[in-house]
């Protein structure tokens, strides 16, 4: 705009800071209304077509049936040995579609297509790629009969779910990689609008993936602010933006400096929505997005990695009759359910010169509530709290179902001589295995209400059961979900007490929940009453359940890595001989609910077998059976690891 009309507008102070803002970004200096800075704005409108014809149209097809057109621009001379950078552009919701046309047009043209302009290509010579979504890119939930006009309507899915259209995107960034003489230091993401939180939301999944985004009036999750810091980012937003206020941007960009990132951030006074017209025509985006390069990790130490290599679900017996050892094969360790055993069995597995592991389910043995229905959890309403997805758990202040459970796990260990136990569906009353979890609050029975104003010297009304659940939600939520955090890991107490008094020496550990602090709300404290570093003193082996295609991860093995990583660094555990505490992460090789590609078997064994990991197990054998070609993908991938120099995240 000119500095009459922003004099007009009443921002004529905004005239001489844009130019002080604009000056050490190397900025285009003419005000956005202005002549000179529309002029470089048409030009690229009428090169469009143009351009657009130098993309080739491609469909990616996956194992699942999904499928997702694209549009990928190769430089015009590719030199032999040399690697080029790529640009991927997310296209707003005017892309939408499949027709593999619109997410080079309008809109999306300026995003799309100022790369390749010849002066760009002759500087930055790179591939382009513009995959076309018919949802969105990031995880939103539809309601029937809500229909999102913006941003702001739209019901965003929790933190750490990944969106349908960034999986698929993902997907075939993995397969150009792949293919194509691509530098994987320089993937640059950038897309406005739909596209913009599409950068947000993909950047936020892969943060070490990535050596730049440019995000353009998308909307961000700030709860992301501490995964993506360290990700050189260039946020563009109009000042006067309708659809996506720029009060989300500047949110998001106060979050990251917190953090300690270094964000670069541009408004554009007096301009809209339609802010992409000129960020994606500033020269100095270009050259300063194809000077960031994503650093390479330091050098794998030397050290021997001692890596426990184990199954999850039963004798592979199927590996026993194809004539090799299970040591052979490369497996040192089998976890079978305490139900399970048998002499026979145990003998067999002891035999093949493998450890044995017992899986112990201690909160949700839903045979108990046939003859013993007040062990059932109560919601805040103070009726029994349905089995959310089917899965029933158990009120945990129940001292005759304690009972019962403690004298279940002495009787493992008085008749089996195992190497461990592994404490299994240790949470409160939820599902949570799966993309978006079932998390109701529980419980709020009469024995947990006395108990905890026993436990905490709180005073409850004598009200009804509503009324009092609303105040431990709220009033009291921070004692009440401590005191469910205390009376599970009192429960963890007990186990170690008596596994150290039946069989001294074995392990005691634990499978559960992956989250970090700060997915979800914090809901594995909150909802699940799962306190790990409570816990820690009492269990040797943390098995966190990383089940990356489950909990919708399937493109980014490296979820598993990261939440791993995140696990030691909250307890403290560096995978280092001699520590007191391990790491040994159960990783989906198993197709449930989401399918795992073959070619996807050693990339996520190595993911949940890196530092601080110092073990790795399969889930699951009974889904592994039929499927010959994943078990021998295995078994290479094992037998690799023999030896093999342990890998920093």
């Amino acid at each position: 705009m000119t500095k009459r009309l922003l004099v007009a507008l009443g921002f004529a102070s905004l005239a001489p800071a844009l130019a002080a803002a604009q000056a050490p970004l190397g900025l285009l200096p003419q005000p956005p209304d202005s002549d000179a800075r529309w002029a470089p704005i048409e030009a690229m409108k009428k090169k469009g077509p143009g351009l657009a014809a130098a993309f080739a149209s491609h469909v990616h097809r996956n194992a699942r049936g999904d499928a997702m057109p694209y549009r990928l621009y190769a430089p015009e001379q590719l030199a032999p040995g040399r690697r080029y950078p790529l640009v991927v552009f997310l296209h707003g919701a005017g892309g939408s579609g499949t027709d593999n046309k619109k997410q080079l047009e309008g809109a999306n043209l300026f995003g799309a297509l100022s790369w390749t302009l010849p002066e760009n290509q002759a500087r930055h010579p790179a591939f382009v790629l513009a995959p076309q979504s018919d949802v969105n890119w990031a995880c939103v939930i539809v309601e029937e009969g809500k229909p999102a006009r913006r941003p702001a309507d739209l019901k965003w899915c929790p933190t750490g779910v990944l969106g349908p259209g960034a999986g698929l995107a993902f997907e075939i960034v993995d397969t150009l990689l792949e293919k194509l003489p691509i530098d994987r230091r320089r993937v640059y993401l950038t897309g406005h609008s739909m596209g913009g939180a599409g950068t947000w939301h993909m950047i936020a999944h892969r943060p070490g993936f990535f050596a730049a985004a440019v995000p353009v009036c998308g909307h961000p999750d700030s709860a992301t602010a501490g995964t993506v810091a360290s990700v050189p980012i260039w946020n563009f937003h109009g000042e006067k933006d309708d659809v996506e206020p720029v009060e989300t941007s500047r949110r998001m960009i106060d979050a990251l400096r917190t953090a300690g990132g270094h964000p670069r951030h541009t408004e554009y006074p007096g301009v809209g929505h339609n802010v992409f017209m000129w960020a994606y025509t500033e020269p100095a985006l270009v050259e300063w997005l194809f000077a960031q390069k994503r650093k390479t990790s330091s050098a794998a130490s030397v050290e021997a990695r001692p890596h426990v290599r184990g199954l999850y679900g039963g004798v592979p017996q199927e590996i026993l009759d194809s004539g090799r050892s299970l040591r052979e094969f490369g497996l040192d360790a089998v976890w079978m359910g305490s139900g399970s055993f048998t002499p026979e069995r145990m003998a067999l597995l002891r035999a093949q010169g493998v450890r044995v592991y017992a899986e112990f389910n201690t909160l949700h043995v839903a045979e108990y509530l046939q003859e013993h229905p007040d062990a059932a959890p109560v919601g805040p309403d103070g009726r029994v709290s349905p089995p959310p997805d089917g899965w029933q758990g158990i009120c945990p202040s129940h001292e005759a179902y304690r009972r019962s459970r403690m004298e279940a796990f002495r009787t493992l260990l008085r008749d089996f001589d195992v190497d461990g136990v592994w404490l299994d569906y240790h949470h409160t009353h939820a599902s949570w295995e799966q993309a978006v979890p079932n998390l109701p609050d529980t419980c709020f029975c009469d024995r947990c209400l006395s108990r905890f104003q026993k436990d905490t010297g709180v005073t409850l009304p004598g009200a009804a059961t509503a009324e009092r659940a609303r105040l431990l939600l709220s009033t009291h939520r921070q004692k009440w979900v401590r005191w469910r955090c205390d009376l599970l890991t009192d429960w963890v107490r007990e186990l170690r007490a008596i596994l150290d008094a039946t069989r001294p020496g074995a392990l005691l550990g634990t499978f559960h929940n992956p989250w970090s602090d700060e997915d979800l709300g914090g809901a594995r404290i909150e909802k699940l009453a799962i306190d790990l570093k409570a816990q820690a003193a009492h269990v040797d082996v943390f098995s966190p359940m990383p089940y990356h295609a489950r909990f919708g991860h399937h493109a980014e093995p490296e979820w598993i890595s990261r939440q791993v990583a995140w696990l030691g660094r909250h307890l403290g555990i560096q995978g280092t001989p001699g520590e007191k505490h391990r790491i040994w992460p159960i990783v989906q090789i198993s197709d449930w609910g989401e399918a795992v590609p073959l070619e996807q078997v050693p990339t996520v064994l190595d993911h949940g077998s890196r530092r601080p990991a110092t073990g790795v197990m399969v889930f699951a054998w009974s889904g592994l059976r039929k499927q010959p070609e994943k078990i021998e993908a295995i078994g290479r991938a094992f037998r690799a690891m023999r030896g093999a120099a342990p890998r920093d995240r």
